[in-house]
């Protein structure tokens, strides 16, 4: 089955729903979900495969743009520090 998976370095802007109005920025997959570090309020979020791609096809999550390393690995940083 195709699958519309989120890349490195994305950030996705969210239009409708729950996180409307929050930039998620893509960190890593999990087994279920995939984790998102939401902008700008620094909070980890777990979406479900089924949910991200709903969101994709959709047009609830529309991609902003792909993150420079520099920013992305901070991101990242921020993520992994948060609770």
């Amino acid at each position: 089955m195709y699958r519309d998976l989120p890349n490195k370095n994305t950030a996705y802007a969210v239009t409708a729903g729950d996180y409307c109005g929050e930039v998620l920025v893509y960190i890593k997959p999990d087994t279920e979900s995939y984790k998102f570090l939401s902008l700008p309020k620094l909070i980890k979020r777990s979406i479900p495969h089924d949910k991200f791609e709903f969101g994709i096809s959709n047009n609830i999550l529309d991609v902003v743009e792909e993150l420079p390393d520099d920013i992305y690995d901070f991101l990242v940083s921020q993520y992994n520090s948060s609770k």
